[in-house]
């Protein structure tokens, strides 16, 4: 998505490792600050509105930094999280993606 081509489906994974972040950290597996997380949803947030506009799926380049941030966090914690954790906050991911998809689809 840095490069210009990206689409909702990257888009997405992109979210869900955001939430995957933010959700380990309230397991006591993490180190975030919440500018860092807000700046990361913030970027994600304007790239899913211009790719459903325009249908070009990109991250701003000042909103890059603060998604690569968190994608090494990410790295740190799976490397330190106990399994437990993992499979817990992997099933509150896909809970909170697939609500969002049925939300989605009942509003199309």
């Amino acid at each position: 998505m840095r490069l210009g081509k990206g689409n909702a489906v990257a888009a997405q994974a992109l979210l869900e490792m955001v939430l995957a972040v933010g959700l380990l950290d309230d397991c006591g597996r993490g180190r975030l600050h919440c500018e860092q997380t807000r700046s990361a949803e913030s970027t994600l947030a304007r790239a899913t509105q211009e790719g459903l506009r325009t249908k070009q799926w990109e991250i701003a380049q000042e909103g890059c930094s603060a998604l690569c941030m968190l994608a090494t966090e990410h790295d740190s914690q799976l490397r330190n999280a106990n399994a437990g954790d993992v499979i817990r906050v992997l099933r509150q991911v896909q809970e909170l993606s697939q609500w969002a998809n049925t939300t989605a689809s009942k509003t199309r």
